[in-house]
């Protein structure tokens, strides 16, 4: 099964590309300290301070951790998700892209914020663990709470992201052909794929 969720880089700012979002995903540092290129565009639209939210919950933003909470943006309520990033090297992105994958299954569109510290390997396993924590293989009928439809990252550098999607896709391939059964799985088939 090809892999259902979308992955793009964002042109533009988180705020202006949020309108349509089912939810918006901001980085945390450990510490906790929200990602600092992403403060100013957030002024306005998180009307509970986010350093508030983290000290309410006890958050350290350590890789893989997510605090939510709903926020009014325009003339609706989307789902703020504030994601650890812990030391931003490529385990904790990768534990934090598949964390963020698994809040959002059954949303349409999501926007997430990059790490702005994150180096390419770190955003390209960031990009991994977006896309391979909503892998779901199903043989007839529909997954009860699909991927995401979109999932559009924030970054200054859509080549990373472009190759972390090509891992993704390549172990996705290799999943199914280990998933398929037996029944399935001739030689000519193994050959076509």
């Amino acid at each position: 099964m090809p892999l259902q969720t979308q992955l793009r880089a964002l042109e533009g700012t988180i705020r202006d590309a949020a309108t349509t979002a089912e939810a918006v995903a901001v980085p945390v540092r450990s510490g906790p300290e929200i990602d600092p290129a992403y403060v100013d565009g957030l002024a306005g639209i998180f009307a509970l301070g986010a350093t508030d939210l983290l000290a309410h919950e006890d958050a350290r933003g350590e890789p893989g951790e997510i605090v939510k909470a709903p926020f009014r943006l325009g003339d609706g309520i989307t789902e703020m998700l504030l994601f650890g990033v812990g030391d931003g090297s490529v385990p904790a992105m990768r534990r934090a892209g598949a964390a963020i994958a698994r809040q959002v299954r059954g949303c349409g569109e999501v926007i997430v914020g990059g790490p702005s510290e994150a180096d390419d390997d770190a955003l390209a396993a960031f990009a991994e663990g977006l896309l391979l924590a909503s892998y779901d293989f199903r043989v007839g009928g529909t997954p009860k709470r699909p991927g995401a439809g979109s999932i559009s990252v924030a970054t200054s550098s859509p080549a990373a992201l472009e190759r972390g999607a090509a891992v993704a896709r390549a172990v996705t391939l290799a999943r199914d052909l280990t998933n398929t059964t037996s029944l399935e799985k001739c030689p000519q088939w193994l050959a076509e794929r």
